[in-house]
């Protein structure tokens, strides 16, 4: 896998990873039997990702991946990016929206 060496690169491709595979709450990733995968567990073949775990998953640069995560939670204003993921009731397109807004305020 091809490590994207941007923010902007990285942002839209964990965004691409969410719209193709799924998203999902509690967990960084699952399989696709429900199971969670853990943050650094790279055995596993995960089906679905978290915000935080699609770009985790996506990227083995600590800067880059350190600046995403950055861009994401300063969206949100709200506690962390983990707890905004996993709020009851937040839906799939609320967190495709936020890498919208991510990615709109990388291209700057």
């Amino acid at each position: 896998m091809r490590t994207p060496k941007t923010v902007l690169g990285l942002l839209k491709k964990a965004q691409r990873l969410l719209l193709e595979k799924g998203w999902t709450q509690r967990a960084f990733a699952r399989t696709s039997t429900g199971e969670p995968i853990g943050r650094y567990n790279r055995e596993s073949k995960p089906v679905s990702f978290c915000a935080l775990g699609a770009v985790e998953h996506l990227s083995n640069n600590d800067y880059v991946r350190r600046d995403a995560t950055y861009l994401l939670k300063d969206q949100i204003h709200y506690g962390s990016l983990i707890e905004w993921n996993d709020k009851r009731g937040r839906t799939k397109q609320q967190v495709i929206k936020l890498f919208d807004k991510a990615i709109e305020k990388a291209k700057r």
